[in-house]
């Protein structure tokens, strides 16, 4: 992990360590800390939408498209972290209103990051059954209507109200599982330059996931409304989820805004292969370009990658290279390239 990352994670601990001196009315420890938490959360998150929606001036529009969409789903599940301090914050305001505002959030974050992940397979023609939006409208009603039926503990809400509420985050948390598989697939089909980013991105997916999931399971079953785990919750213990997804975010954005800037450039005494070899390694879909590349493999084959190459062989990697870089200006999905700007590397 880089630098930046630890100068954030120092940042956004030192902003939630405000929530011990913000706060005059809350004297209990337990309070303060899980108020503390809960402001690391939200800076972790916000700190990942920014580094996304300004890493984004090197792509081509569908791209930033996508990945504004993504940035906006971010802020919506940001506010799940929010709950306690707006309570704090605002001590009258209706809690059952707020609960609901809350799931709404997280629903409406999954939703809009749905989006987001399946109109960036789209560009990269990535298509498998969590793109059909039959199977999700399946999921969320199976989802729905089994999370109502599960035994909770006694409440003093609402029956229609508890199981509104839950069966909303546990919706939330199968759609954005749905977004962590496909963000997968994408990351299968793109070159190496990539791959790390989409990594981290699908982890955080899961972690988001996980937390919806985990909100469910720990505030709803009876089971852990036991005094025995009371201070799984008092001490912000329950909200490692939640803290976890904004750490991953922070990560993929961090990784992603690394494939914006321009890559390492060539050695002076790179030979034509080692330059085909970078210049394909700029194409985010490699299989678009394979059958290309087969004329380079043909030739370190027979000769190895190093050997002294022949002018027919020189010739045939010329040719080689102008495809590439036609492909990289003309037809590239995810980033705009010019002959001077791949020249110049």
């Amino acid at each position: 992990m880089n630098k930046k990352f630890y100068f954030i994670l120092v940042t956004a601990a030192l902003i939630g360590s405000s929530a011990f001196f913000l706060f005059p009315d809350i004297t209990l420890f337990s309070d303060k800390l899980n108020l503390a938490v809960c402001f690391l959360i939200f800076t972790t998150q916000i700190a990942a939408l920014i580094f996304f929606l300004t890493s984004l001036r090197a792509f081509k529009k569908d791209l930033r498209r996508s990945y504004r969409i993504l940035a906006t789903g971010i802020l919506l599940f940001s506010f799940i972290a929010m709950q306690l301090p707006i309570v704090n914050i605002f001590p009258d305001i209706d809690k059952i209103r707020l609960s609901w505002a809350i799931a709404a959030s997280a629903i409406l974050s999954a939703l809009v990051m749905y989006v987001a992940v399946r109109s960036f397979a789209r560009l990269l023609g990535v298509r498998n059954k969590y793109t059909s939006a039959w199977l999700i409208a399946f999921a969320i009603v199976i989802t729905g209507l089994t999370t109502s039926i599960l035994p909770h503990a006694e409440l003093p809400v609402a029956e229609i109200s508890i199981d509104s509420i839950f069966s909303s985050f546990a919706v939330a948390g199968v759609i954005i599982a749905f977004c962590g598989v496909i963000v997968l697939d994408i990351r299968r089909k793109l070159s190496r330059y990539y791959r790390t980013a989409m990594t981290w991105l699908s982890v955080a997916l899961f972690m988001a996931s996980l937390g919806c999931i985990h909100e469910v399971i720990t505030k709803l079953l009876p089971f852990f409304n036991q005094d025995r785990f009371s201070n799984y919750f008092f001490y912000g213990i329950s909200l490692w989820p939640y803290l976890a997804t904004g750490l991953l975010f922070l990560k993929a954005s961090l990784d992603f805004r690394q494939t914006s800037v321009t890559a390492s450039e060539l050695p002076e005494n790179a030979n034509p292969i080692d330059v085909i070899n970078y210049v394909a390694g700029l194409i985010s879909n490699p299989t678009a370009v394979d059958n290309t590349l087969d004329k380079v493999r043909q030739i370190t084959a027979i000769r190895g990658p190093h050997s002294k190459l022949s002018p027919a062989d020189e010739s045939s990697l010329r040719g080689v290279y102008l495809e590439l870089e036609k492909y990289l200006t003309t037809k590239e999905p995810l980033r705009s390239f010019s002959k001077d700007d791949i020249r110049g590397r």
